[in-house]
């Protein structure tokens, strides 16, 4: 069987849709069962699950066909089916081809051979789960709080008339990802989102107010908060970063955090494990039960922090119109949410031509 690239795109986002739709959480589909605080979570959980799912439709089916091709007696595998799922990106396993290739094999009655590694492998494998898995929880535990403080320093000072002009105020939400070196209509050299620079610039000279809310969505480094410091020195825009508008609510956050542990026990990695998500027949839950997890553990209360300070920075600052530049992720969606609750439109913006 034969895919392009846009083909097994929508195979895979087809299979996952439908799997979502099955009704076997109680009587719910997956869909119905991820509510958080009256949020269908499952529109912010997309982005994570997708990429890691086609990456597994992609070797099931490149799999199929080879064993199609060349009709294997035995698989032979160097020590990798006991490892723990991997916590990140499945791009970054490296285990990923030797255990998709076992699971096909094993789906089509082809013997499935494990060698013992050497010590060196294994510790090797060791040493990448244990490197993805807890720095991700030192990340979060001890690293993210300094990062945002130093992000709403950069972009400290007051967001000043946006309300004042008759045309009133739209906010672009963006990456610094977007944040690069390119022309302007004059054939100019100029640094500014290549995404929504030339609108931003359009909007500025018809007269609106212009608040620019940036959205880190990589990893902590050194070249956003540099991005940061160009943003604020930018004319025209007036740019914070999204921690500004974070609000502390122990209370509010405690139970966040304890709705998102109970959803865990009934929809995490362990529970879709049991349940199984197969396709073609072959269960590739067991290489997606750590990123379900990671949902639970921290995305999902990241998205709904990002849909707090959105509403917030809205309705503060008066905003009649939102841009986005990448409505599929996180902020994108939750930008969308928020305008939908203060009834301000979302507009998004497209990539190239």
């Amino acid at each position: 069987m034969s895919f392009c690239d846009e083909e097994i795109k929508k195979t895979a986002t087809d299979w996952l849709d439908a799997w979502s739709d099955q009704r076997e959480w109680d009587g719910r589909t997956y869909k119905e069962a991820v509510e958080i605080e009256g949020v269908g979570a499952w529109w912010f959980i997309l982005p994570i699950l997708i990429p890691d799912v086609l990456r597994c439709v992609q070797y099931a089916e490149e799999l199929l066909a080879l064993i199609k091709a060349e009709q294997p007696q035995s698989l032979w595998l160097l020590g990798i089916e006991k490892r723990k799922a991997y916590p990140m990106r499945l791009g970054l396993d490296l285990d990923l081809p030797g255990k998709m290739a076992a699971f096909v094999c094993r789906r089509q009655d082809i013997e499935v051979r494990e060698i013992d590694a050497p010590v060196g492998h294994r510790l090797a494998g060791w040493k990448r789960y244990v490197k993805a898995r807890w720095g991700m929880a030192f990340y979060f535990t001890f690293v993210q709080s300094w990062v945002n403080r130093w992000r709403v320093w950069l972009t400290r000072g007051a967001v000043e008339g946006l309300e004042s002009d008759g045309r009133g105020a739209v906010a672009l939400v963006t990456s610094p990802v977007y944040w690069r070196q390119g022309v302007d209509l004059n054939g100019d050299e100029i640094v500014d989102d290549a995404i929504a620079g030339t609108c931003m610039k359009t909007l500025a000279l018809a007269g609106y107010r212009l608040l620019g809310i940036d959205v880190d969505l990589s990893a902590p480094n050194r070249r956003q908060f540099d991005i940061l410091r160009e943003k604020k020195a930018q004319q025209g825009v007036q740019w914070r970063a999204i921690e500004h508008y974070y609000r502390v609510d122990k209370k509010k956050s405690r139970l966040r955090r304890t709705r998102l542990k109970n959803m865990a026990r009934t929809l995490g990695g362990e529970v879709v494990c049991q349940r199984g998500m197969r396709y073609s027949g072959i269960d590739i839950a067991p290489l997606l039960s750590a990123r379900f997890d990671y949902l639970f553990e921290h995305y999902l209360a990241g998205a709904m922090g990002y849909l707090d300070a959105l509403e917030r920075a809205f309705a503060q600052e008066k905003i009649q119109a939102v841009l986005i530049v990448y409505e599929e992720g996180p902020a994108g969606r939750a930008a969308t949410i928020a305008g939908q609750r203060l009834g301000v439109p979302t507009l998004a913006l497209q990539h190239g031509t």
